[in-house]
């Protein structure tokens, strides 16, 4: 559910082009209303690598979604993108969106709070999973 009454899916689109590289894979997040509409397609930065494409919803319109290394921040209600961080490291996830507006997201290595595209902060050292209490558990090795 996006929170607003429809649903946001992420959306691989692959086009065979002639000449060129056999497939080029692009991918989305597609916002379609309660009567089925695509509102917009919001275009997630190309990366090559094993992903681990994850969404959530913040608050005030705020959702976030993760391709590759980077953490994209997007208004729900129109698709615009309002920040993106780059994690310089590959694979990271978005745990859960938080009260300040920023989120969780694990990399490889750590647990960071991201609050913009400038301002993270590394939590702790290991990996991390919020349950639907909102609790944090984790290990450090």
């Amino acid at each position: 559910p996006d929170g607003l009454g429809g649903i946001l899916l992420s959306v691989g689109w692959v086009s065979i082009i002639p000449h060129t590289d056999p497939q080029r894979l692009d991918e989305f997040v597609y916002r379609v209303d309660e009567e089925g509409k695509v509102v917009y397609k919001l275009l997630l930065p190309r990366y090559d690598g094993r992903l681990r494409d994850e969404m959530v919803l913040g608050q005030d319109g705020l959702g976030f979604a993760t391709r590759g290394g980077i953490l994209i921040a997007f208004n729900v209600a129109d698709g615009s993108e309002m920040w993106r961080w780059d994690s310089r490291t590959p694979g990271i996830e978005v745990l859960t969106a938080l009260a300040n507006g920023g989120c969780l997201v694990q990399t490889p290595t750590a647990l960071v709070e991201v609050d913009n595209a400038l301002e993270s902060k590394e939590i702790l050292k290991g990996k991390a999973m919020v349950n639907w209490l909102g609790q944090i558990f984790y290990t450090d090795n």
